[in-house]
């Protein structure tokens, strides 16, 4: 079997297992059924569209921040965006979704200063948001405290050129070790691409109006089971949970954004724990399951369509050579 046949079964099989993975952590039946007994499902299709607008957006920033060092179009980054939306939310998924831009055309080394952007836009705007909540709300300002103090501090001892240096040479073994020592030099060279003002403002705004898609589905789960919360604890019950989910080691976050968005809303609301419940799941579902059910559908059909139309086309080109 050759090692593109491997790559594509592979991916497939990590995308089903995804998807299995999504599906059984959110399609709890009682959970599910105190959901929907209590939603108003005029509610229901707006929520889907944004649920399904949201993974299209992140695939436009992606195929942003690419097109500095890289000739794939972008349709074919944003294809390749969807189609791993399930394979992310497992450990590895950056390794799998690395491998999709491969099979579009884009080397290891093009691929991985974007996608680790992409996750610092996402990281930042988080704190961002915490931040700015807090002038709204303010319980939330000795969490923001504390976590701007962790990333002040953080930022200072990068600024030490010497700890520095170090990081470069641990991270130049461990490039030696593996040899992709080549791949991590392009990857330093295309990192100093991506530091254009055109690319970054146009990354900046796609990041923020991603996460403008989600706390506006979670107002709309809120106003689903009758209840509403102002602007800054609505942000923060989207931020605070997502935050505390991209940092546990749970794959995906599972459990931990769902039980600390309940958290939060019982305690900083008049909200019952039910009504909670039921907006929480859906949310999720709607942003997390959803999407990794487009994506699935995207990979086992213009995905693959593109990848052996694509196939075909290099083996006549060879045939003709």
């Amino acid at each position: 079997m050759t090692r593109k046949a491997v790559l594509k079964w592979g991916l497939s099989a990590l995308i089903l297992v995804g998807l299995v993975f999504t599906a059984v952590r959110y399609l709890n039946g009682e959970a599910l059924t105190q959901a929907f007994a209590t939603f108003d499902f005029v509610y229901a299709p707006w929520i889907v569209a944004l649920g399904l607008v949201y993974p299209v957006v992140k695939g436009l920033r992606l195929a942003t921040l690419l097109k500095p060092v890289s000739d794939v179009a972008p349709q074919a980054v944003l294809l390749a965006h969807l189609a791993g939306t399930a394979v992310a939310l497992l450990p590895g998924g950056f390794a799998a979704r690395a491998g999709l831009l491969s099979v579009a055309g884009v080397p290891l080394s093009s691929a991985t200063p974007p996608v680790l952007l992409a996750s610092v836009f996402d990281q930042a705007l988080l704190l961002l948001g915490v931040m700015i909540a807090t002038l709204w709300y303010e319980q939330a300002r000795l969490p923001a405290l504390l976590i701007g103090a962790g990333v002040l501090v953080s930022a200072a001892l990068l600024a030490i050129p010497v700890l520095r240096r170090q990081l470069v040479r641990q991270a130049q073994k461990l490039a030696a070790h593996f040899k992709i020592r080549d791949e991590w030099r392009a990857s330093v060279t295309h990192s100093r691409s991506l530091l254009n003002a055109p690319v970054l403002v146009t990354a900046t705004a796609l990041t923020v109006l991603s996460f403008a898609i989600k706390v506006l589905a979670l107002h709309l789960c809120l106003l689903g089971v009758g209840w509403s919360l102002p602007l800054g604890p609505l942000v923060l019950a989207f931020v605070l949970p997502t935050l505390l989910a991209r940092l546990s080691p749970v794959p995906g976050g599972f459990g931990v954004a769902e039980a600390s968005a309940v958290g939060f809303l019982v305690v900083n609301s008049a909200l019952p724990p039910e009504e909670a419940l039921a907006a929480s799941t859906l949310f999720r579902l709607a942003t997390v399951l959803l999407p990794a059910l487009l994506g699935t559908l995207v990979y086992f059909t213009l995905w693959r369509a593109r990848v052996s139309t694509s196939g075909e086309k290099e083996s006549q080109t060879g045939r003709r050579g």
